[in-house]
């Protein structure tokens, strides 16, 4: 019997940016041609695809959904990917909300909320310009692949061991146990200009990063409807 073998190219790995854990619910991965992916294992798997470059699409009926750029190349490209919930999601007590418009002037949104000494902290003191720090994350963080605010410059963490992790660019000021931690969310906005962030937890206080600059945000319970 002659056996056929099949190439993989693509393994998405999504992750439920409300929970840390895998998604629920229907999702799906699908390139501009309109190939969708297979699921299996909680990952999201393309093969037999031609060289080249694919734009992906990663969606669920629970969540934003998320496009990436992947290339075909000899050996198959594996890519972590955080979904942040919509408006379908089935929320707890436990969230806060954010929603509204970005007008095409503002840019890029960031929101960044502050994240407590039990999810986040630096171990040590370290100098600016080092790229390599030690440093608590919770495993929500550390699932998530979050982004974080260190004293206001964002970095994306790479675990190197158990505590030490290194830095996407160098430290743009000294740090130590006393910097003050975040988690940056991007904003998505859809194609009329409206975002919708939901994350676990409750905030009194958010920033916005807007154009380079941060604005405070007070928060309260139910949706925080603002504007940018």
């Amino acid at each position: 019997m002659d056996v056929i073998s099949v190439k993989v190219n693509f393994v998405i790995a999504p992750v439920d940016g409300f929970t840390g854990e895998a998604l629920t619910g229907g999702y799906f991965a699908r390139t501009s041609e309109g190939k969708y992916a297979m699921k299996k294992d909680g990952c999201l798997v393309f093969w037999g695809l031609a060289d080249g470059k694919y734009e992906i699409t990663v969606g669920g009926e629970s969540y934003i959904s998320k496009t990436l750029t992947l290339e075909t190349r000899d050996e198959c490209q594996t890519a972590e990917l955080t979904l942040m919930p919509s408006r379908n999601y089935r929320f707890g007590d436990e969230v806060t909300k954010l929603s509204g418009r970005i007008s095409e002037g503002a840019g890029a949104v960031k929101i960044i909320l502050p994240a407590g000494t039990s999810s986040a902290r630096i171990i040590g003191e370290y100098k600016k310009g080092e790229t390599v720090i030690n440093a608590f994350l919770s495993d929500m963080l550390l699932r998530t692949n979050a982004e974080l605010s260190i004293d206001g410059a964002e970095y994306r963490l790479k675990k190197i061991s158990v505590s030490e992790f290194e830095l996407s660019k160098p430290l743009k000021k000294n740090i130590g146990a006393e910097s003050k931690i975040g988690v940056v969310y991007g904003l998505s906005p859809n194609a009329g200009g409206e975002y919708f962030l939901a994350v676990r937890g409750r905030f009194e206080t958010a920033f916005a990063s807007v154009k380079g600059r941060l604005q405070t945000l007070e928060l309260h319970s139910g949706e925080n409807i603002i504007d940018f």
